[in-house]
């Protein structure tokens, strides 16, 4: 039987978009703290503040592409649930009608196959 699929769930779950949003507001505490500790730590071998608020700032670009993106597709997904919803029941009446109307075994074997 076919089922029909949430494919907003997809979208709306993003685990990525979820954690990146968490880095970036770590990213904010971490540099409010450099900022406190003064001017002697943010030159850190392999830590320098402005290679990291950098990093910070492609990542939250990253984000806003992704977001923009949501906001186009998540129309088209409503379209494909509701456009789904309404062909499902309609073809499960088709076949429902057709099980009624045949009475030759190939045929009826043939029908069976599309609740596989």
């Amino acid at each position: 039987m076919v089922e029909l699929v949430d494919v907003r769930s997809s979208v709306e779950n993003a685990k990525s978009s979820v954690e990146a949003n968490a880095v970036v507001a770590r990213a904010a505490k971490t540099f409010a703290v450099l900022v406190e500790l003064g001017g002697a730590y943010d030159a850190l071998p392999g830590f320098a503040k402005a290679d990291l608020e950098t990093l910070n700032t492609e990542l939250q670009t990253a984000i806003a592409d992704l977001k923009a993106l949501e906001n186009q597709i998540t129309p088209v997904l409503e379209t494909i649930d509701e456009k789904a919803g309404d062909l499902l029941p309609k073809l499960q009446g088709l076949y429902a009608a057709l099980k009624g109307l045949l009475t030759d075994d190939e045929q009826v074997d043939l029908l069976d196959t599309i609740q596989e």
